[in-house]
């Protein structure tokens, strides 16, 4: 039987203290990743990575997300000659919108959530 070492990845652990400055840095993961893409978030995420194991939560989810963005982006951009990338874009932005403000609203609120279109490639 295997032991249950794995913590839930949309609460914060028991032993995780998460402050003020933890919850600032996390949120700014986020909203940098709709004003930078990947490099806001990814420089954040360098900075704080070893700080903090809630903004390293953040910074990964950010990344991860912005990543995928790009896919999609591109996705979209191959798409746009079928006029069907068109519609692609439209719907990776509002995505893009969403999924940026509600984990920012979350790692403020000092919880951890896992973005549900994210790729994982940052675990």
């Amino acid at each position: 039987m295997m032991s249950s070492d794995f913590s839930n990845p949309y609460e914060p652990g028991d032993s995780e203290e998460v402050t003020q400055d933890d919850r600032n840095m996390a949120l700014l993961c986020h909203i940098l990743g709709l004003l930078t893409n990947v490099f806001g978030p990814l420089i954040l995420w360098i900075l704080m990575k070893d700080k903090s194991a809630f903004v390293d939560f953040h910074g990964k989810q950010a990344i991860n997300f912005q990543i995928t963005l790009i896919l999609a982006y591109m996705a979209s951009g191959v798409l746009m000659c079928v006029y069907v990338g068109i519609l692609l874009a439209m719907a990776t932005f509002a995505i893009q919108v969403i999924f940026t403000i509600l984990p920012a609203m979350k790692a403020y609120e000092g919880q951890r959530y896992v973005i549900p279109v994210a790729i994982p490639f940052l675990r």
